[in-house]
């Protein structure tokens, strides 16, 4: 399970998303790697399972679980960088 303050990050960046503040989400996005900000969509956007992302994406219930950590943690480092408090 995510950290919650990794989770409050989540939150933040998907709402900042959502309403267009661009530079709040230039800042959180993940980009880098398409699919670590593919299954943060995913997941979070959608409220999902591990097991029903994996199915939506396609790929192994591990693999979901694996690019969220590493997304997560990049997107927490993002936000801490950008002065945005999880």
């Amino acid at each position: 399970m995510a950290n919650p303050n990794i989770k409050r990050a989540v939150r933040v960046a998907l709402i900042a998303a959502s309403t267009g503040s661009a530079a709040l989400y230039g800042a959180a996005t993940v980009a880098q790697e398409a699919e670590l900000e593919q299954v943060i969509a995913v997941h979070y956007g959608q409220d999902l399972s591990y097991e029903r992302t994996a199915e939506v994406l396609g790929v192994p219930r591990a693999t979901v679980q694996s690019r969220l950590r590493r997304a997560l943690r990049r997107l927490h480092r993002v936000l801490t960088r950008a002065g945005v408090r999880p």
